[in-house]
Order: structure tokens, then C-alpha cells, then sequence
């Protein structure tokens, strides 16, 4: 049987912050027989929270990420989702969202990935600066 998740299930697992909830996701997650789908959605949702909310810098988000992948229970498009939380964590100056564009041109074979952000250009070998 498949069901998802939200990305608030997500951080009460991982973090374990708030005892009552986390125990209520352990729960959930812990239900024999059940896949959770997790949406792209979700992790750009715990990059922002986990950034803006706790400070965390993108080698720690990643490494919750990479966790979360790992987990069996837990199904994702991992097929751009892993390579993207790679990039994120070897580029710490470009969001997750900028990450995950320039893997999914690069799945996609729609390349470059045109922009006027200089840094992303500059960062992403598949990025090009529209001139």
C-alpha cells in the first residue's frame, strides 16, 4: 500500500523537537506494509525550513536529506533528487532550488538551463548566462 507524507511528518522524524509529534510520525512511519511517497515539494520545503528555521547550512540539510532517501519506508524521485542534494552540499552559495533545475535540465536533456544569475552560470557547468 502507498501513502505520502508531508514535509512537517518529515522534520518531527527527523529532528525529534517536539516529543509528542515526533512520536506520532515514528508511528505513522513505522505502519507495516506502507510506502510513503515523498514529493519534490517536500525537499524544498525542509531546504528553506531547515536553513530559515534552524540555521542549518547545506551540508547539514543534505546529509537529513540523504537520510530521508535512504529510508526504506520513504519513496522519491531520487533519480534528480539525489544527484540534486549532491550539488547542493558540494555548492554551498546556490539554493536547492537552483540545484534541482540544473539536475533536472541535465535528466531531461534540455540543455543549458539559460539564466541571468551569475552565480548559478558560473556554479552549474550546464547553466548559461543569457546575454
Amino acid at each position: 500500500m502507498n501513502e505520502s507524507v508531508d514535509t512537517n511528518v518529515l522534520m518531527r522524524y527527523f529532528l525529534a523537537d517536539d516529543l509528542t509529534a515526533t512520536n506520532k510520525a515514528v508511528k505513522l512511519l513505522s505502519k507495516p506494509g506502507i510506502v510513503y511517497h515523498v514529493s519534490d515539494v517536500v525537499f524544498f520545503e525542509l531546504a528553506i525550513v531547515l536553513r530559515r528555521a534552524y540555521g542549518y547550512r547545506n551540508a547539514e540539510i543534505a546529509d537529513l536529506m540523504t537520510v530521508a532517501m535512504d529510508t526504506p519506508q520513504l519513496r522519491c524521485n531520487e533519480r534528480v533528487l539525489r544527484p540534486t542534494v549532491e550539488m547542493f552540499m558540494r555548492r554551498p552559495k546556490l539554493s536547492f532550488a537552483d540545484c534541482y533545475m540544473t539536475v533536472s535540465a541535465r535528466r531531461n536533456d534540455v540543455e543549458p538551463l539559460w539564466t541571468f544569475d551569475r552565480k548559478l552560470a558560473i556554479q552549474a557547468g550546464s547553466a548559461e548566462l543569457v546575454r
